[in-house]
Parts: C-alpha cells; sequence; structure tokens
C-alpha cells in the first residue's frame, strides 16, 4: 500500500469569516453550538477516499450566504482500466466524473429532528463528463445491491432542490465482452 493510501482525507487551504457570531449556555448544547448573521467558508483542494477504489478531488468550495459554488469535481477510480479489472473480484464499474462547476443559490440548512436538511431553490451542474467503463470478464457479483435511489434516500441527511439544471455535459456507457472484437458504448452529449 502507498503512503497516500493511509490519507483519508486532505484540505490545502480553509477560510471561515463569522459575522456577528454568538454563543452561550442554551445555545452551545444544540445541535449547532453557535449562532451567526452571516458566514462565508471556502476552502480548495480538498481529497477524499471513496472506498477501498474511489477518491474524490475538489479544486474549490466557496459557500456564502448567497449561494454555493464548487470548481473542478473529480470523482474517478484511482487504478487504470487494466490494473483494476486484475484487482476487482466481481464485475465493477471503472468510473471518470469531471463537473466543471455546480451552484446552489437560495439555499438552507436546518435540522429536522437528528437529520440534517439541506434546501435550496435552485442548482445548476455546468459541463459535467461522465464515463462509466465495465469489462463483463470477471464474474457477475450476484450479491444485494442498493440502487441508486435507495442509496440517495440512505444518505446521511436530506437534500430538497427545487429545480437542478443540467448544462452542456455528456454521459458514456463502455462495456467490454470477452471474445468480442468491439465493445459497446452508449452516449449521451449536449446535455443540457
Amino acid at each position: 500500500m502507498e503512503e497516500d493510501d493511509y490519507e483519508v482525507l486532505r484540505l490545502d487551504s480553509l477560510f471561515v469569516n463569522l459575522n456577528g457570531g454568538r454563543t452561550n449556555v442554551a445555545i452551545i448544547n444544540g445541535k449547532i453550538p453557535f449562532e451567526y448573521n452571516a458566514i462565508d467558508i471556502a476552502f480548495g483542494n480538498f481529497e477524499a477516499i471513496l472506498g477501498e477504489y474511489e477518491k474524490i478531488n475538489l479544486e474549490r468550495f466557496e459557500l456564502s450566504d448567497e449561494e454555493i459554488v464548487l470548481n473542478r469535481i473529480y470523482m474517478y477510480t484511482k487504478l487504470s482500466k487494466e490494473e483494476f479489472n486484475q484487482v476487482i473480484p466481481y464485475e465493477r464499474d471503472h468510473l471518470n466524473l469531471e463537473i466543471k462547476e455546480t451552484t446552489i443559490a437560495d439555499f438552507d440548512f436546518k435540522f429536522v429532528g437528528d437529520s440534517l436538511l439541506v434546501t435550496a431553490k435552485s442548482g445548476d451542474v455546468s459541463k459535467l463528463e461522465l464515463e462509466v467503463y465495465r469489462d463483463k470478464k470477471p464474474p457477475d457479483d450476484l450479491r444485494n445491491k442498493f440502487l441508486y435511489a435507495k442509496m440517495l434516500t440512505s444518505l446521511p441527511f436530506q437534500i430538497d432542490i427545487d429545480t437542478l439544471s443540467i448544462l452542456d455535459s455528456s454521459v458514456s456507457y463502455k462495456e467490454e465482452e470477452e471474445g468480442k472484437k468491439n465493445s459497446g458504448e452508449l452516449r449521451f452529449e449536449n446535455l443540457s
């Protein structure tokens, strides 16, 4: 295992500006131990390991009272396709996701019971490029697995965004089967 594999999370820079921050005995025992009038948070070059094979990088995150902006999000399989296929015990997707910018406007955070609820009027995802590759040579994974809808509803927080726009984006799925000369590919381009 490489030294980088031991780092679960990395953050190069962090900026927090809290305007009108206050706390007291009653506030400090709440879910958020302080109150504030305005907040600005920014950080750069965030990296995290998402599991045994995937990693996420976020070049820049900015949160203000008006909006949340995420620049250059990369989620990818750490290994090349060839290396990945040598170590996986079952069929599994090799992923490369890049999002140039995501903006969430008119948002709010609050707690509903023990769960964090994030609400927003609108969001834009610009220049999303997703490439999914699956080599069909490894055996099928016959274990019960959650579908994406179940995974989203199982998040440790709730999200409610009225309108989410996908702009100038593309998605491709490529599959390779043993004994076939050409791979199958499904491609969606100019998604808006």
